[in-house]
């Protein structure tokens, strides 16, 4: 005959009835709940069980309700009944269990706190901190944050300007336990450094409360670019590349310099580092190599820049043919052509503001729609060397010149001056326009069409 032990209590608000040999195997234990004990209402409350094989042939069998949390009113007394049946029993078997004031307390579930949940923090960027807080019953939680900033006492964060504390609901579980996630939203800024957050817990089932703490914030300023890469002249004639970064925490800083296609590395940058008023940091990078690598029109000088605040490192770098490149020739002014026959004419072109000095020009006639390139070979013509001189920046300026003794004073001719130089896409040029005779320009088409005689 199956044999019914008593209704044994578990943790959580769950019980358990053990029945021993029986055969056959099949048996039913069904479990009700009755509150208060007078009531003749019983509550039905589900259960599972497990059925073992012993040796001799007969059957074991556990039967588990589930747990009581949510079903009843904890402050009052209640009865477990289980009820057996099975075939070799003449009636069905009951067990019960009566509680008592000291019995509520076996439903409470002690709160587990995780970890506060830390993003990486910004000066100035809106940040939120979280923290779970599970497996607690019943659904009386008490959650405070409060900050402990460095070297002082702890205080409570209330809803304010800078704080936020979004409401959150607790959420019920399988296990009918609940879960809470608790929100800090918050500014950080560059003061909080080496503050902690802490997220404080109290609950019934507690004696002292839990708490979690952050830690000493570290909070992060990404660095920002002030202005694209500066390019100077020294007076060795190396060029130097500056770098300004600004408003960065904490100091340390990755930066390297690189040019193409030339992998020049002999020198090593030499970087600055600034502390600002406010906490934050201000780098300066300075790199030198010789200028004569700029002759080179694929040349590229490029820099790349890593913190502990960016995801990627990033980079800026500058060709010799970028817009921004500083020392792009530009051709100033143009003397005229002036033309009196048996004299010497000269005719100059002012160039500034170039580096490197490779400059090429180049002196063009055009008569008519014949456009011809002028040799410092011919007899004619007289192109002396050109002589570049430093301006004050360092970078190079010169007046290149072109001198004939013209033949005639009735010539439809025109000097043309193009100047080529690696930082150019392409050559520049400038054109006296029309010659002029005795302080006049020469017209051919209006001679011709007035019929007249042109001097």
């Amino acid at each position: 005959f199956p044999k019914v032990r008593n209704i044994t209590r578990s943790s959580g608000g769950t019980f358990s009835l053990d029945v021993h040999h029986f055969y056959p195997e099949k048996i039913t234990v069904s479990w009700e709940v009755i509150q208060p004990p007078s009531s003749t209402q019983p509550h039905p409350i589900e259960s599972t069980i497990i059925i073992t094989q012993n040796q001799d042939g007969t059957f074991n069998a556990t039967s588990t309700c589930e747990s009581l949390r949510g079903l009843i009113n904890e402050n009052e007394v209640y009865v477990m009944r289980a009820v057996v049946e099975h075939r070799k029993l003449k009636h069905v078997k009951r067990r019960e269990w009566r509680s008592d004031d000291k019995d509520t307390k076996n439903l409470l579930a002690r709160p587990e706190v995780g970890m506060i949940q830390i993003p990486k923090l910004f000066a100035n960027k809106h940040s939120q901190l979280q923290c779970t807080i599970s497996h607690f019953y019943p659904d009386d939680l008490t959650m405070n944050w409060l900050i402990k900033e460095k070297g002082k006492r702890e205080f409570p964060i209330t809803n304010s300007a800078r704080y936020k504390i979004p409401d959150s609901r607790s959420q019920l579980q399988p296990d009918k336990t609940f879960t809470h996630t608790a929100l800090l939203e918050f500014t950080p800024i560059l003061e909080d450094v080496g503050s902690e957050v802490i997220c404080r817990v109290s609950h019934p089932s507690l004696k002292e409360p839990l708490e979690r703490t952050t830690g000493p914030l570290q909070v992060l300023a990404t660095p920002e670019l002030q202005q694209p890469i500066q390019l100077s002249v020294a007076d060795s004639g190396d060029v130097v590349g500056c770098l300004t970064l600004i408003n960065f925490y904490p100091q340390d800083i990755m930066v390297n310099w690189t040019c193409n296609p030339i992998q020049y590395k002999e020198n090593m940058s030499e970087n600055k580092v600034i502390g600002n008023q406010n906490g934050t940091f201000r780098l300066e990078s300075q790199y030198k190599i010789p200028g004569k690598l700029l002759e080179n029109t694929e040349f590229i000088m490029k820099v790349t820049w890593k913190h502990e605040s960016m995801e990627r490192p990033e980079c800026r770098e500058i060709s010799i043919q970028d817009p921004d490149f500083p020392w792009r020739p530009r051709i100033e002014d143009m003397s005229p052509l002036i033309l009196q026959v048996g004299q010497e004419t000269k005719v100059t072109c002012k160039i500034s503001s170039y580096f490197p000095g490779n400059l090429r020009v180049t002196w063009l006639e055009k008569r008519g729609k014949t456009l011809s390139v002028l040799i410092n070979k011919s007899s004619k013509y007289r192109i002396p060397d050109i002589r570049h001189e430093r301006m004050a920046d360092n970078s190079y300026q010169c007046s290149p010149s072109l001198s004939f003794t013209p033949t005639s004073d009735k010539e439809d001719l025109e000097i043309i001056c193009r100047v080529e130089h690696p930082s150019l896409e392409h050559p520049i040029e400038r054109r006296t326009g029309p010659p002029m005779i005795n302080g006049e320009f020469y017209n051919r088409n209006q001679c011709i069409l007035q019929n007249i005689h042109c001097i």
